[in-house]
């Protein structure tokens, strides 16, 4: 079976509705939907304004179609003296899980 290439790129202010869309289905999956209070606005000025974090796409090469996404944001370990990566949530659509 052929895997379909991908493409991964940062999320724009245009995309919010998918990233919106995805962190709630990860709600759903996780049987947590009742913590999840953001709204799309919040979520907006989040990312794309206060870059708070930072948001990735994974999309199927050569169409429009998103089948996953990552939030994350960079920190700083005193003790170490040395910048990390915190992946906050990674998440691929079911049908495409281990392609």
């Amino acid at each position: 079976m052929e895997q379909p290439g991908l493409n991964i790129s940062p999320a724009i202010p245009e995309d919010i509705d998918v990233v919106y869309e995805f962190i709630h289905q990860m709600a759903i999956y996780e049987k947590c939907e009742d913590d999840f209070v953001t709204d799309k606005q919040t979520l907006y000025t989040s990312l794309f304004e206060e870059k708070a974090a930072n948001c990735l796409l994974l999309r199927e090469e050569g169409c429009d179609r998103v089948i996953g996404f990552t939030v994350f944001f960079h920190n700083f370990s005193t003790f170490t003296g040395r910048k990390g990566l915190y992946v906050e949530e990674l998440y691929v659509v079911p049908d495409m899980r281990g392609k």
